[in-house]
């Protein structure tokens, strides 16, 4: 055409998408919507979630975000969506979960999950690492105080040990119990199915400081049951 150079059509075609920056903005999107479909739904898991978000975005597998990546999106969305209320429930059930770990004393309660990471839904599980010589043992110290419980079983991601688990209510707040041996209490945690690294603990100390305000909680990572 007359006058039209080469330079020209550069100049008005479309930008082209790095795959690698296309591929970092659709696990995003994906995390983000995995985000949203967790905190609307109290009872979805991680990979429940990432795999619904992926089906309503026609996305393959290989394009579905980590469990860490959605980890963040969800706290970004309570932070953002969440408000008070969000911040309020956290609170409540950090301070049940210190009332519990009072009462626990003898078995060195420590705190993991998403209620020590700020990140717990509506009707969320306090769960709490407890060590001990026997699931007998703990079973009747609880049936002593008048607290009835259901005793179950769990494994982590990438081991085959069976734990034993004690479930009860506490003012209407479900409370899970993970027994560990005695002699584990000084031992590295399982790997979280979030990022693979050891969950993080907190001890009663702890969890008061967060509860006042002298500590800031942070999402690495929670032993979410994913």
């Amino acid at each position: 055409m007359p006058g039209v150079t080469p330079s020209c059509f550069e100049a008005i075609a479309p930008m082209r998408v790095k795959p690698g920056k296309k591929s970092s903005e659709t696990r995003q999107q994906l995390a983000q919507l995995a985000a949203r479909l967790l905190a609307a739904d109290g009872k979805l898991g991680y990979p429940q979630a990432r795999l619904k978000a992926g089906q309503m975005l026609r996305h393959s597998p290989r394009d579905l975000p980590s469990f860490a990546e959605i980890e963040t999106a969800l706290v970004a969305h309570q932070q953002l969506f969440g408000g008070e209320e969000h911040r309020e429930r956290q609170q409540i059930l950090r301070r049940t979960a210190i009332d519990a770990m009072h009462l626990l004393a003898p078995y060195s309660p420590r705190l993991v999950g998403p209620v020590l990471a700020g990140t717990a839904r509506p009707h969320g599980v306090i769960s709490l690492h407890v060590f001990g010589d026997t699931v007998e043992e703990l079973a009747a110290f609880l049936e002593e105080r008048g607290i009835s419980h259901e005793l179950g079983e769990r494994r982590y991601a990438g081991s085959d040990r069976t734990y034993f688990t004690l479930s009860f209510l506490a003012g209407g707040q479900p409370i899970r119990l993970i027994l560990f041996p005695a002699r584990a209490q000084h031992q590295a945690a399982p790997v979280s199915p979030i990022d693979g690294r050891p969950i993080r603990r907190a001890d009663i100390h702890a969890v008061r400081r967060l509860v006042e305000g002298r500590s800031s909680s942070t999402s690495r990572h929670s032993d979410a049951r994913v």
